[in-house]
């Protein structure tokens, strides 16, 4: 099915968002767990890596926050890119569509820098 990431039968699954949104072939990703899936872990692709510290906020489509992790650093992705990772147990989730903020720490000032989107699906 086009559109979705198929996750498997494992405890922990990966899945890597794009700035904005959408994946590289335009569609929002949709994340399948399996009813074994008990950590899901996030890596937000970065357009530019500059900053001292990340924080990410996890949100639900009506706004309301889930979850804010701080003082998250970039990693190297893939090689070549660079990303933060946001590891959210699945617990605490409900299908559903999300929105992850991210924000990017230098000093004492902080700007949002991208927005990802998902859906969580049930099985």
């Amino acid at each position: 099915m086009k559109g979705v990431a198929a996750s498997g039968d494992a405890y922990e699954i990966d899945r890597t968002l794009y700035p904005n949104g959408m994946r590289h072939d335009g569609e929002q990703l949709k994340i399948v767990p399996t009813n074994r899936t008990k950590i899901l872990r996030l890596h937000l692709l970065l357009i530019t890596n500059k900053y001292q510290s990340y924080q990410a906020t996890l949100l639900r489509s009506d706004g309301n926050s889930v979850e804010r992790q701080t003082g998250l650093a970039a990693t190297v992705h893939d090689g070549n890119n660079s990303a933060v990772v946001m590891r959210l147990s699945l617990q605490r989730l409900t299908a559903g569509d999300y929105r992850i903020e991210l924000t990017g720490q230098v000093e004492n000032q902080s700007e949002v820098i991208a927005i990802y989107y998902f859906r969580l699906v049930n099985l």
